[in-house]
């Protein structure tokens, strides 16, 4: 039998390290054609250039996968599969609603833009042969939420790209150095920076911090800094507010001591895992972020001691955290990269099964 051909369609960035891995996969066993995202001109001129190129790259397909980010344009990528007679996927790891109004608007629930998002992603999850999703207790709130088959659904952990790997060497520390603590990501509320730069705050023990990433809006770098200034720990606080490397960020992360996940209040915050959580983890560094029951899986597999989790929004429990890890001996963990890809493969494997078993049904 002829191994069904597969489309990776609107992809935004062929090394986001999801796609990245979804496509290896993929690729690993069936032929994979990837379509990138239109750019340049005007909006409705580059949804239309979609739209044809599309169109032209899923002639012969058997499975038509439409990339995170990608949400409004799975109704197109519909009616394309159903006239190639192609099965269709979703990877609905970034939603509509929960990006243009939980992590940007919370206070617009009840406006226009809101029941447009929502509608995004009910069509998305209606539509799909398959919806992928990064974890299996937000896989549940889909499947409760549309009413879907458990087959309908599938999580896939985040993991984390070749170069998160711990240093064969740490970093040697003078006795009594500072513990080094590392936050990088966007300044939105998921993230929950105010409560970090208030644990800072609130430490007693010799606790440095290192931000990296770029926001210029509301609650970005600026009002970070402000923060920081006005609770008396600028000086304890290094914001990087440039892009950096894979290298660069690579090598800050083997320079901490703690990686930070994620501290926000929000629902999708008390659903997912984190690219930064599985870095850090994988990269053999201490990681703290939020309880949520999304960790369960990496809890259980991880070394005791690594995967140090706080309630949401809480900066003292965060403080108490990073004065515990101070005032320890500073620990590192180079076989938990083996625990992460473990748990990813298996993810990735199911992912792959499934869809060479949508692709032989078409």
């Amino acid at each position: 039998m002829t191994a069904p051909q597969v489309v990776y369609v609107r992809v935004e960035d062929s090394g986001y390290p999801r796609n990245a891995l979804l496509r290896a996969a993929l690729s690993a066993r069936l032929p994979v054609r990837t379509v990138l995202r239109e750019r340049g001109g005007r909006v409705a001129v580059r949804y239309l250039r979609d739209v044809f190129t599309t169109w032209r790259a899923t002639s012969g397909a058997a499975v038509i996968v439409v990339a995170e980010f990608s949400l409004p344009f799975v109704p197109i990528a519909w009616c394309i599969a159903r006239a190639r007679r192609a099965r269709l996927v979703v990877d609905g790891f970034v939603g509509r609603y929960e990006t243009v109004i939980g992590d940007w608007a919370p206070d617009a629930v009840r406006s226009p833009r809101s029941a447009v998002a929502r509608s995004v992603d009910r069509a998305a999850v209606k539509l799909a042969d398959l919806t992928l999703i990064d974890t299996e207790v937000r896989a549940e709130q889909l499947r409760a939420a549309y009413r879907l088959s458990e087959s309908r659904v599938l999580a896939v952990g985040v993991g984390a790209p070749s170069w998160a790997t711990c240093a064969p060497e740490r970093i040697r520390r003078r006795r009594g150095a500072p513990l080094q603590v590392l936050y990088y990501g966007w300044y939105i509320p998921l993230h929950g920076v105010p409560t970090i730069i208030r644990a800072l705050a609130a430490t007693t023990a010799d606790v440095e911090l290192t931000l990296v990433g770029e926001a210029a809006h509301q609650g970005g770098v600026s009002d970070m800094r402000e923060l920081a200034r006005r609770l008396g720990v600028e000086a304890r606080c290094r914001f990087v507010d440039s892009a950096v490397d894979t290298e660069e960020l690579a090598r800050m992360s083997t320079r901490a001591d703690v990686v930070l996940g994620v501290f926000g209040g929000s629902v999708k915050a008390a659903g997912v895992v984190p690219n930064k959580v599985w870095q850090g983890l994988a990269m053999g560094r201490v990681v703290v972020t939020r309880q949520t029951p999304a960790l369960a899986a990496l809890s259980e597999a991880v070394p005791e001691g690594q995967l140090v989790t706080v309630p949401p929004e809480a900066p003292d429990a965060l403080a108490r955290a990073l004065d515990s890890l101070a005032r320890s001996p500073r620990r590192s963990f180079p076989q938990t990269r083996a625990v992460v890809d473990e748990i990813v493969d298996r993810d990735v494997r199911r992912f792959v099964t499934a869809v060479e078993s949508l692709g032989n049904r078409r």
